[in-house]
């Protein structure tokens, strides 16, 4: 089956929706709920109690009636799982109940399913597959389920982290300033070598002298071979006549597509502040971990160095966390241009 463009999934949902609204007429003018959270429910096989219970995972996003969010589903005996990147689900809201599209991210296969705020929790139920994926798997995403809220430390941390992701819908990333994208202007794309491709671009003020800078994050053509390969970072600078000029190019500071693991891309963004910028990764399965590299900007050195190092690991199925602070006055002064993420290594937990 042919897989469906986002705009068919929006009138999917919209068509959802309109049928929500005529079979519950009788709650149309109850006061809307918020289905914003971490919502959780344990997954277990009652004929076998010996296995590890499985989970399963929601954390949603609410803005108006969009819902954006992400899952997680782990088998009982933990054999196997599913991980959506951000965006893995997507909804529209009316109110107590929600139609949903989520995508497996074992082969992305896409399903609907209905979701209703009650008194005892979240209830799921999964409608249908509307879309097979590339290499068709059996399904693990569950059927039905009651989802409690999810108050552990370790299940608000990825909450918040993923409304700092800008968890949104297509349309909305499609005008998104930092999105993935190539040659937003001629002296931007003059920059750009042969055979490669722009994965990120973001601009700002990153040495203090008022202008726009750029950075930008590239990667071969060849995306399939290269997977297991760092990436460049490319930082352009303006001049004092206003145009852009390569001022560093380092081949080793972004991560590989591949080191994020189950999760896919380990790059989560750059984020760009008056005194420089931060390098942020995430990847994992059951256990997430995240760094964050923070450069400043030296006056001295004309160079960004690396000012601190922070990195953090959670289980995704027990609320146990560990995170750590590292500053230049314990790796010593690194500038961009010689910076390697790989020789960071990320927290692991007992």
């Amino acid at each position: 089956m042919k897989k469906p463009t986002y705009r068919v999934t929006f009138l999917l949902l919209t068509l959802c929706v309109v049928l929500i609204g005529c079979a519950s007429s009788q709650s149309a003018h109850t006061a809307k709920q918020d289905f914003n959270g971490a919502w959780s429910a344990q997954w277990c096989d009652k004929s076998n109690p010996q296995p590890e219970c499985g989970k399963f995972d929601l954390y949603l996003i609410q803005d108006g009636e969009r819902i954006c969010g992400q899952h997680f589903v782990a088998t009982p005996g933990l054999s196997r799982l599913d991980e959506g990147d951000p965006g893995s689900v997507l909804g529209i809201s009316n109110g107590q109940q929600a139609t949903l599209v989520i995508e497996s991210a074992r082969d992305g296969s896409k399903y609907t399913a209905l979701a209703e705020l009650t008194q005892a929790g979240l209830k799921w139920n999964l409608i249908e597959e509307i879309a097979s994926g590339d290499n068709p798997e059996a399904n693990i995403i569950p059927s039905k389920q009651i989802l409690k809220p999810n108050k552990q430390e370790s299940a608000i941390a990825h909450l918040i982290s993923l409304k700092e992701k800008s968890c949104r819908w297509p349309d909305e990333i499609s005008n998104s300033q930092t999105k993935p994208r190539s040659g937003q202007n001629a002296d931007i794309s003059y920059f750009i070598p042969k055979g490669a491709s722009v994965r990120l671009e973001n601009h700002g003020d990153i040495d203090h002298d008022g202008d726009s800078d750029v950075l930008l994050v590239l990667q071969t053509a060849n995306e399939a071979q290269d997977r297991f390969k760092p990436r460049t970072l490319l930082i352009l600078q303006r001049n004092e006549s206003g145009e852009l000029e390569k001022k560093v190019s380092n081949e080793n500071a972004i991560l590989c597509q591949s080191c994020g693991g189950m999760t896919g891309d380990p790059l989560q963004g750059i984020n760009i502040d008056s005194a420089g910028f931060t390098l942020r990764f995430e990847g994992g399965s059951r256990e997430l971990w995240s760094q964050e590299y923070r450069f400043s900007y030296s006056t001295k050195a004309h160079t960004w160095l690396l000012d601190t190092v922070n990195s953090s690991a959670s289980d995704r199925l027990e609320d146990n966390s560990k995170s750590n602070l590292s500053s230049s006055r314990d790796f010593g002064p690194i500038p961009i241009d010689k910076f390697d993420s790989r020789e960071f290594p990320v927290i692991v937990l007992p």
